[in-house]
């Protein structure tokens, strides 16, 4: 079970400031003010060693993400040595610091408390298939200025760079997870769950107003050639359709940020392997689909996954996906489960041209991008790379429209031979 009771605030310690009220907000002078009195039972726990003596630590900062996550949240490596019952261990932890946002509530998808109600409610210690969650640690609250999440450190037992079967395998997992509450025909009733999903393609607006004036640009030539705005505005005027879709299809529970940074391959000696997804900050309610699509996209998009093969990791993906989702004994029509990923990825992507002109136009914005891609990448491949998929999202954007109309058909038909329209209402458009 997660430890939902409460650390021992941080004390002073010899070397270190103490730590007010008032400078909790402050995440550095938090992670400085950290010692022994602190550590030691958050260590105990991790490595099971109820009279573990800390020896040594230091500590990290760890970016991940769009630079690093939400701006008030920081993460943390803690990592030492320490001795007990005469023998040495080696250890790490993960500190997760969250500081409250302006007007955040339980129904919002950037709900600042979401990941520490999840893990105190036990839910996230029992999920199903073979996804699971990092152990909780412990959890420290200063109330209304922040909350600090200790967690296990994860190893990367599958290395830096994925294989394709390890993005299939956790595509399975997650179809796993999604697939259970599909059969249940129930979805947890907590509050914190979000009701929404955290992303927006209405957030590129301007950007897609812009485009036709920018479209001689060198930078916007290279991420958009040839008819890609013309065709990119094509499937924005269908934004609110799919939208509408992803609504209408069946619900289940997302994590939303499943791709490889936020994944780990797990795989025990004797046992079955098992994904660990990490940061359950925008977990909520979704539609069929919704998993595996930013499974793909996102690990794309960073360029966690090589976009030149992407058509073959779209559908081997997808196809481990549905796969996933008949493991946990749902064999719903993939007719339904493709639209869901479509309309997620397209979605997705729509929301992020909006790079486009606010990044990548202005070269001071280069050493950001190159943050992000975790000093791996230039920030001009991580722009090629956007133009990649960009292509890659087009092809998809078509075979959503091919989809969208052939149900719409379908529709049509059904209604003709019922003369009722009131089962088919919902369905958008």
């Amino acid at each position: 079970m997660a430890h939902s009771r409460k650390v021992n605030r941080p004390t002073a310690q010899a070397g270190q400031r103490s730590l007010s009220p008032a400078g909790v907000a402050d995440h550095q002078q938090l992670v400085q003010a950290i010692g022994p009195t602190d550590l030691t039972p958050i260590v105990r726990r991790a490595l099971n060693q109820p009279a573990l003596v800390i020896t040594r630590w230091q500590q990290t900062q760890i970016h991940g993400g769009v630079g690093g996550g939400f701006r008030d949240t920081s993460v943390y490596r803690f990592s030492g040595q320490g001795r007990a019952q005469g023998q040495a261990f080696d250890w790490s932890v993960i500190l997760k610091i969250l500081s409250p946002r302006p007007f955040s509530s339980p129904s919002d998808p950037a709900y600042w408390r979401r990941e520490i109600e999840a893990y105190r409610s036990g839910w996230l210690d029992q999920l199903p298939g073979h996804l699971r969650a990092p152990n909780c640690l412990g959890i420290t609250d200063y109330p209304d200025q922040a909350c600090l999440l200790w967690q296990e450190d994860v190893p990367e037992q599958e290395g830096r760079r994925w294989s394709v079967e390890a993005f299939r395998q956790a595509a399975r997992h997650l179809g796993q997870f999604n697939g259970a509450y599909l059969v249940s025909g129930a979805l947890p009733e907590f509050a914190w769950l979000g009701q929404s999903p955290p992303y927006d393609a209405n957030r590129s607006a301007a950007t897609i107003e812009a485009l036709p004036a920018l479209a001689s640009h060198p930078v916007v030539q290279r991420v958009l050639p040839g008819d890609s705005i013309t065709r990119l505005n094509r499937i924005w005027g269908y934004r609110t359709t799919l939208r509408a879709v992803l609504d209408y299809l069946p619900q289940t529970v997302c994590h939303f940020d499943a791709f490889r940074r936020n994944l780990f391959i797990q795989r025990p000696a004797g046992g079955s392997d098992r994904t660990v997804a990490i940061d359950w900050a925008y977990v909520g309610r979704g539609a069929i689909g919704e998993d595996a699509a930013a499974l793909a996209f996102l690990s794309l998009f960073f360029m966690e996954a090589e976009v030149s093969t992407a058509q073959n990791f779209d559908a081997a993906l997808f196809a481990d996906y549905v796969a996933g989702l008949q493991d946990a004994g749902w064999h719903g029509p993939i007719d339904q489960i493709r639209l869901g990923y479509l309309s997620h990825f397209i979605l997705r992507w729509l929301e992020l041209i909006r790079c486009v002109d606010q990044l990548y136009l202005d070269e001071r914005h280069y050493p950001f991008l190159e943050t992000v891609a975790g000093q791996q990448y230039t920030a001009l491949e991580m722009i090629d790379n956007h133009g990649a998929v960009n292509q890659f999202a087009l092809t998809l954007a078509d075979e959503a429209l091919v989809r969208l109309n052939a149900a719409r058909a379908k529709r049509h038909s059904a209604r003709r031979r019922t003369r009722s329209s009131e089962q088919f209402a919902v369905w958008p458009g």
